[in-house]
């Protein structure tokens, strides 16, 4: 993979088209994700492109159904706009940026890309409004890269789908990718290359089938993985232990004999609410069938980070618990709370709810200098999955 930036002498002068990650609806008290393109943008201003034009998404247009097929888009939703990104990417990029409002596909857009003066940063409308992103439409590509001269893609969330705005387009301008794509693959490669004796993965969430396959590859090629959320549910619930009503899936044709359980380690303990909005603190050999696990428990904490500072480094995606309520955020937020205070190990923390959780309780690690917190959720583990080996 040939990770090119742009030389100075291309962008000068030029209508540069940027693919950017924009899509955050979680809370978010930094605005991360906004920040992280803000070098790749700062550096078309400063080698005076004449105009950046930004494709982005926000949310699933084409899934809801108060989406419109209306004024030349094929899923227009006013909710899903990117008109409200404007004023943050203004005091971010500290140069105004004028919204698009209408389609690509209107008269109004090509003649007003024809005009002599535009300004300097362009934001077009939800990318997703179109059928043609998700479809890797060419025609739509030739339209959008009609108006632009070369092509940067910043957006590496996106990569694991092959579509119109970062794919397509590439066959019809000269391509080249961002400041913040290059850091996900560089810090990315280091979990990989400095697995087997060092790493420490922790797993979680609820997004099981994406993570089922990773536990088992970094099964063979980390020190320790550490499971929670609806993964561990999985495996308790494979292995026959009760899980009551939790989130989980059946993995059952996993052969569990081939897997060493002195590295990968499931709670011991876990905090649980019954049918009467109860919440006990029980061992997972404790855990009735009305039960709902939402959370690690206490000596689950205290083992897992012990297994951490046996690592030099750690991958982080999902948290260990439902981190929506306060009930069931302790393990989350202690092993945040550990990561924040350690100056010793190399981290990579990935995940929109992984984003979320570190917003909600860790912020500083945002800023830390020994931690890479990674945009990309599914493209994480995406990539992952394709470099580590059986």
């Amino acid at each position: 993979m040939d990770l090119k930036t742009p030389n100075a002498n291309s962008i000068k002068g030029k209508n540069v088209i940027v693919r950017l990650d924009l899509n955050t609806q979680e809370v978010d008290t930094i605005n991360y994700r906004f920040l992280s393109t803000k070098e790749t943008i700062s550096y078309l201003l400063k080698n005076k492109a004449k105009t950046i034009i930004v494709l982005a998404h926000l949310g699933r247009p084409e899934k809801d159904k108060h989406s419109l097929k209306i004024n030349d888009f094929d899923y227009y939703n006013e909710k899903l706009s990117l008109k409200k990104l404007k004023v943050i990417l203004n005091k971010i990029y500290k140069t105004k940026v004028f919204f698009f409002k209408h389609s690509v596909y209107s008269d109004k857009f090509e003649k007003y890309f024809s005009s002599k003066k535009l300004p300097r940063i362009i934001l077009l409308e939800n990318i997703r409004f179109y059928k043609g992103e998700g479809e890797n439409d060419k025609e739509l590509a030739k339209i959008v890269g009609n108006v632009g001269e070369l092509f940067v893609d910043d957006a590496f969330s996106v990569s694991h789908r092959k579509v119109m705005s970062n794919n397509a387009i590439c066959k019809v301008l000269p391509s080249f990718y961002g400041f913040n794509y290059i850091k996900e693959i560089k810090n990315l490669n280091k979990v990989v290359s400095r697995s087997k004796n060092n790493l420490a993965v922790i797993i979680g969430g609820a997004k099981i089938q994406d993570k089922i396959d990773l536990v088992l590859k970094f099964a063979k090629n980390s020190k320790y993985v550490l499971i929670g959320g609806g993964v561990a549910n999985s495996f308790l619930y494979s292995m026959g232990c009760e899980v009551g009503k939790s989130i989980y899936e059946d993995i059952s044709n996993i052969n569990f004999k081939k897997l060493d359980f002195s590295k990968v380690l499931l709670p011991v303990d876990v905090k649980v609410i019954n049918q009467f909005g109860i919440v006990d603190s029980k061992m997972c050999a404790d855990v009735d069938f009305k039960d709902m696990i939402l959370d690690i428990g206490d000596l689950a904490i205290q083992e897992f980070i012990s297994k951490i500072k046996e690592c030099n480094y750690v991958f982080w995606n999902g948290p260990v618990g439902y981190m929506h309520d306060d009930r069931f955020a302790n393990g989350t937020r202690s092993i945040l709370n550990f990561i924040k205070n350690d100056t010793k190990r190399k981290y990579v923390l990935g995940g929109g709810e992984t984003l979320e959780s570190i917003s909600l309780f860790a912020p500083s690690i945002f800023k830390q200098k020994n931690i890479f917190v990674s945009t990309g959720g599914g493209a994480m583990l995406w990539y992952l999955s394709k470099k580590i080996k059986k």
